[in-house]
């Protein structure tokens, strides 16, 4: 089904292709044509709104035609792209080919110089793996008997179809399909399908039932949905975010953060939970953000004032009003949200709520792993729901529940929290950023529920108050990272109710997780969740947490004939040394059976011999550290020479992430002091070295 866009304001163009795709039955697809109406920031906005939506081309978007942005918005949003003015001639089409700006060429043969130029166009474009779409104008019968003739002569050249009701335009499902999309994923069934808010439905089933705390302040379900529908008005009416558009939210953890992360539900605008750092200008170049939320004391994110974004203040102070203001240090307009709460202000009509497309996105998240290697991972409302749906299936749910979020909310750990609250109608003490002393004073309050933590949390938790939980407590989600032995161990005799938990941002959190308190025998997949190992051990995951796709993920382990399983690594946890496979992870289990290593983490660094050799990084149990000659013979009793480490070092911390979960990144400080290539390579002798 084709429509023509660009005639009118995005969002009507928005308005009546979304209108028009819910009568559509399931499996027809969308063509839009755009006629070259729209700069690329109007084409972003429409079709990040789109993106729910079941569209299998998008013809000429672009008022300049401009292959290197028409190639961006092919790989961002993995919709089709079709060229047709832009390429009337073998050299525009080149340019295409070269930089990858196009998926489909439109061939008009009474604008392209005939048929037989029109067919010099889909030879060539054949060749470069594109397909062919004929169709014409206004045509005599002449002009319209020859646009058929050359759609018969393209059926061998990756025909499209033909804009013509006639037998040359059947041309198979198998031709209809293209490839690039993002509609073919089994999960297209659900691209229109569509929830009630989640958030009105949480205030009308339980409108007086507390939501979220701070600490300093909190809201039932009834007034978190109404501040957030006028905080989704303020954000329209002053930013004009819409549908699609990406708002970074780098403000503090605090009950008006979560009133903006509904805000923006309603509006089915996507947050981007952002932490600063040394690589936000980066973050945000990928990101392109429409609006930058940032906290009431003045600060914002250390942005060059290049960027030129709006800022949105949360303020708590409840006698401020609206003013806007330049920030002399980013020179951005800036507003202050207090109105929406503030009784003394101008009223402000609340937006009205929107239904969930399952299909389109609501979270961006900047995750990085223990690799080291950042990167943006999108999260619709599907995967958001099923997620939460598994959890709860797992961990048991209660109306009353309350969970400890004590995680950040830039990560997927602590966010999914809010969405598992939201869907369920639970609530959510925010205990942010995480202070043991804190964490240990809400746990033993006797209102916390389920928590969540990384291992490095728990053990400091144990070490604070090392006894049985309270007896309100009936999880205590483990995940993140490894727990070492010594930890299950600890839990078990304390009793308390631990549900281990592997899981990653692409999956919106958990994948397996144990029953709390089941410490043994392999994590069992949620509900919804398919996990499988390929032949080298990669674990594989499918199921509605991923869309419908398959996902091949950074982790190896095994699954056994009753479906649980059993994490052995990360696949970065393999070093090719001498052309064979060494685990880092199988070096650090026997490492931490030595009674004087307390923590281990194995790292690969370059050997002129033997390619790559791993290094060890320790921290003691005791003040006791043995030379490296003693840990070398202790790991030979264990390992081949070739799997033991080449040298060994004595941290006072390993290496970490800001949510404590393990990296293999080498701290800078090791970096410096030390040249690997003086301290390995010769497998056979041990190595001691440790830091000056």
């Amino acid at each position: 089904f084709k429509l023509k866009v660009g005639a009118m304001p995005w969002r009507q163009d928005f308005a009546r292709v979304q209108a028009l795709a819910d009568k559509l039955p399931t499996g027809v697809l969308l063509r839009l044509d755009a006629n070259r109406a729209w700069d690329f920031e109007t084409a972003v906005r429409f079709l990040e709104a789109a993106r729910g939506l079941p569209l299998q081309l998008l013809e000429e978007p672009l008022v300049d035609s401009d292959e290197v942005a028409l190639s961006e918005l092919r790989h961002r949003f993995g919709v089709a792209i079709g060229v047709d003015e832009s390429c009337r001639t073998l050299a525009a089409l080149e340019r295409v080919i070269e930089r990858g700006a196009a998926d489909v060429v439109v061939l008009k043969p009474m604008f392209n110089g005939g048929p037989r130029a029109s067919l010099k166009l889909a030879e060539r474009a054949a060749q470069a793996g594109l397909r062919v779409l004929v169709t014409g104008a206004f045509e005599t019968e002449v002009g319209r008997r020859t646009a058929l003739a050359l759609a018969s002569s393209c059926r061998g050249r990756a025909l499209m179809g033909c804009g013509f009701d006639s037998p040359f335009a059947d041309t198979g499902p198998e031709q209809a399909t293209l490839p690039c999309t993002q509609r073919e994923a089994p999960s297209a069934r659900l691209a229109s399908l569509r929830v009630p808010c989640p958030l009105h439905n949480a205030a009308v089933a339980r409108p007086l039932a507390l939501a979220v705390d701070d600490g300093q302040r909190a809201l039932c379900w009834s007034e978190l949905e109404v501040e957030a529908r006028k905080v989704a008005w303020l954000l329209s009416e002053r930013f004009d975010i819409g549908p699609g558009e990406r708002v970074v939210m780098s403000a503090r953890a605090s009950t008006e953060w979560v009133v903006a992360l509904h805000a923006l539900n309603v509006l089915g605008a996507v947050a981007a939970p952002l932490a600063d750092g040394p690589q936000w200008e980066q973050q945000l170049r990928e990101l392109r953000p429409r609006l930058v939320i940032v906290d009431d004391d003045g600060s914002a994110p250390t942005s060059s004032p290049s960027v030129g974004l709006q800022t949105l203040t949360l303020n708590r102070r409840a006698d401020d009003r609206f003013s806007n203001r330049k920030s002399s240090e980013m020179n951005r307009k800036s507003v202050v949200v207090s109105e929406a709460r503030n009784p003394n202000a101008r009223a402000v009509p609340p937006f009205p709520a929107v239904q969930w497309n399952l299909n389109a996105v609501r979270v961006v998240l900047w995750t990085s792993g223990s690799s080291g290697t950042p990167k943006l991972v999108e999260l619709t409302g599907q995967q958001l729901l099923f997620s939460a749906l598994g959890s709860a299936q797992r961990l048991g749910h209660l109306p009353g529940d309350r969970w400890l979020c004590c995680l950040p909310l830039q990560h997927v750990g602590g966010l999914s929290i809010l969405f598992r609250a939201l869907f369920f109608g639970t609530a959510v003490r925010l205990c942010l950023p995480f202070d043991t002393e804190a964490v240990v004073a809400e746990l033993f309050t006797g209102e916390v529920n389920l928590v969540s933590l990384v291992p490095t949390m728990l053990q400091r938790l144990l070490d604070a108050r090392p006894e049985a939980p309270p007896s309100a407590l009936r999880a205590v989600l483990l995940g993140g990272a490894a727990a070492s032995p010594e930890l299950l161990e600890r839990c078990a005799e304390l009793r308390w109710p631990v549900a281990l938990t592997w899981g990653m941002s692409e999956t919106a959190s958990q994948v397996a997780t144990s029953a709390p308190g089941e410490l043994g025998a392999g994590l069992a997949p949620l509900a919804f969740v398919d996990v499988e190992a390929d032949e080298s051990g990669v674990l594989a995951v499918s199921g509605p947490i991923v869309q419908g796709q398959r996902l091949h993920t950074s982790d190896r382990g095994t699954v056994d004939e009753r479906g649980r399983v059993t994490l052995l690594g990360r696949v970065d946890d393999i070093i090719i040394s001498g052309g064979e496979n060494v685990s880092a992870g199988e070096i650090e289990r026997v490492l931490l059976t030595h009674p004087a290593v307390a923590e281990a983490r194995v790292v690969s660094v370059p050997s002129r011999e033997w390619g790559a050799r791993p290094v060890a990084l320790l921290t003691s149990a005791s003040e006791a550290r043995p030379e490296s000659a003693e840990l070398d013979a202790f790991m030979r009793a264990h390992l081949e020479p070739l799997r033991c480490p080449d040298a060994y070092f004595w941290l006072e911390a390993l290496p970490s992430s800001a949510l404590g979960k393990s990296t293999r990144v080498l701290p800078a400080e090791l970096l410096q002091a030390v040249d690997f290539q003086t301290v390995v390579g010769v497998v056979g002798r041990p190595k001691e070295k440790r830091l000056p």
